[in-house]
């Protein structure tokens, strides 16, 4: 079909062609740019904060250990007030993962997150009630819960338990800023193919059509501008004994209509003569 467009008709298309191309590419880049975008966002307002929220509850965890060991081993309560603030605020950083969560509606990490509280509850109490066991009870009491035996786990046991809980879900927040930047550099790559592809296929395409405009007008001239404008001029001036060169089987061609005209300018003369 494009053989057979005239040449306004063949560069017409071509530019349809290649703009098709660039607009394709230009669509591929923006695609990759906004998935870049909401990439960082992601990083930004949520991994890394995320993260820092995970930091926190482990700092809370340790505190409300190091608070209610105090009570334990200073028989003071006061430490008791400041234990409880840690439990608050490892609570913050639990319902701010269940609202995400609720939000994203993932239901098995939001299960996750349901654990850690418990874990967290559990661990909290058994301090709670060691630190207790340690004033009223004596030493040995309070070691029995503080180390566990085969009916209790015992309070170590459980911040034992609390801080693996902790360490694997801070890993997975890392793991999904890590995916997320992984996204940035894939969809860079595909940003930086897609223009690089653009431009292959556009080179290819203008070639192409570079070569069928030239084969079109030298068809039509029927042979090279060059020589075609020097038999134009020739005749232009008169001379009529030029012999112009006319391609086996053209019967269509400029020069093909040029040497008709030629010939029948001459033979119009010899007759008038």
């Amino acid at each position: 079909m494009f053989k057979n467009l005239d040449v306004v008709g063949q560069i017409t298309l071509g530019f349809v062609f290649v703009g098709l191309i660039f607009l394709g590419a230009l669509l591929k880049v923006g695609s990759s740019f906004s998935d870049v975008e909401k990439s960082i966002r992601q990083i930004d307002e949520k991994n890394l904060p995320y993260v820092l929220t995970v930091d926190g509850m482990d700092l809370n965890r340790s505190d409300v250990q190091q608070f209610l060991t105090d009570v334990s081993a200073t028989h003071d309560p006061a430490a008791y007030q400041e234990a409880a603030e840690a439990a608050k605020n490892f609570q913050v950083g639990i319902d701010k993962f269940k609202q995400l969560y609720h939000s994203e509606n993932k239901i098995e990490k939001l299960r996750q997150v349901e654990e850690i509280e418990t874990s967290f509850n559990r661990f909290y109490a058994s301090g709670k009630t060691m630190a207790e066991a340690y004033i009223s009870q004596g030493i040995d009491a309070g070691n029995v819960l503080m180390k566990g035996n085969s009916t209790i786990a015992g309070f170590d046991k459980d911040s034992e338990t609390l801080l693996k809980e902790l360490v694997k879900f801070r890993e997975e927040q890392i793991s999904e800023a890590s995916q997320a930047t992984a996204n940035i550099s894939n969809q860079s790559s595909s940003a930086l193919w897609a223009i690089i592809i653009g431009g292959v296929l556009a080179f290819f395409v203008v070639g192409a059509i570079a070569f069928f405009i030239i084969r079109t007008v030298k068809h039509q001239l029927g042979g090279e501008l060059k020589y075609a404008g020097q038999v134009m001029a020739r005749i232009t001036e008169g001379d009529l004994s030029v012999p112009v060169r006319v391609q086996a089987n053209d019967a269509n061609s400029m020069l093909f209509k040029m040497n008709q005209m030629s010939d029948s300018i001459a033979t119009i003369v010899s007759e008038v003569r």
